[in-house]
């Protein structure tokens, strides 16, 4: 997962929003599960997705996508955070690139925290990467 992931956001880091133009879907980290359903829908449909499927996660690459360039890592059931989604996008602030990180889960909290932090050493990995 990691390596998939690495490579997709080094490749895509160039890709940049503003800030202020970077907008989360929902205004808080639990959702229910018919909104996970229908977010995964909505975004694996959207023209220029492109769409990885592993073992237990779905990625959603919408880089191309200029109102809202991000990566949307998916669990699929069997996951232990599942249903959750990890949002990964790159904005501009200042002048300056940076990666931002976001989450939506409808399952466990602990689990989904559990998984989030799975993805600090990939976020600084890449933002290493980016120097």
């Amino acid at each position: 997962m990691r390596l998939v992931l690495v490579l997709l956001l080094t490749l895509c880091v160039t890709l940049s929003t503003s800030a202020q133009d970077l907008e989360w879907r929902f205004p808080d980290d639990r959702i229910t599960f018919e909104q996970w359903t229908s977010y995964f829908d909505e975004l694996a449909h959207k023209p220029g997705a492109v769409f990885t499927e592993k073992d237990q996660y779905c990625i959603i690459n919408l880089f191309s996508d200029p109102s809202q360039p991000a990566l949307y890592v998916f669990t699929k059931p069997g996951h232990p955070a599942y249903p959750a989604v990890v949002i990964r996008a790159v904005i501009t602030k200042e002048g300056q690139s940076q990666l931002v990180r976001h989450g939506h889960y409808a399952g466990d909290q602990a689990k989904f925290d559990k998984w989030w932090h799975e993805f600090d050493g990939l976020d600084k990995k890449n933002i290493d990467n980016a120097k």
